[in-house]
């Protein structure tokens, strides 16, 4: 093949890359990626303002009920909406992991 060819078809999949990447960041949900941005710093303030040690390889629970009632995070209606109850604090060997945990019940029409 020349390299002119080659050229054509490296810009081909780069461009079909690029594409495949926009349009899966236009199907993110962004109201649910800010709320849960916004959980997890409001959960960093309340490990550090209430000094919560967590041993290396353990986990910790704050339920999202403790940080509204505590002034950590505004009452949001998006919260019950998307379900979301805790955020589990993990610790790694260097840095704490947040992750935001939705637990929704489903209700029986019966």
């Amino acid at each position: 093949m020349s390299k002119t060819i080659m050229a054509v078809w490296a810009m081909i999949i780069v461009l079909l890359c690029t594409s495949l990447i926009f349009i899966s960041n236009g199907l993110r949900d962004k109201v649910l990626f800010k709320l849960e941005r916004e959980i997890k710093i409001s959960a960093k303030e309340y490990v550090k303002d209430n000094n919560v040690d967590i041993p290396m390889g353990s986990s910790f629970i704050i339920n999202v009920a403790d940080l509204i009632d505590k002034e950590y995070l505004k009452e949001n209606e998006d919260i019950e909406k998307y379900c979301i109850k805790t955020i589990l604090v993990s610790r790694g060997i260097i840095l704490k992991e947040y992750k935001v945990e939705k637990k929704c019940e489903k209700k029986d029409d019966k």
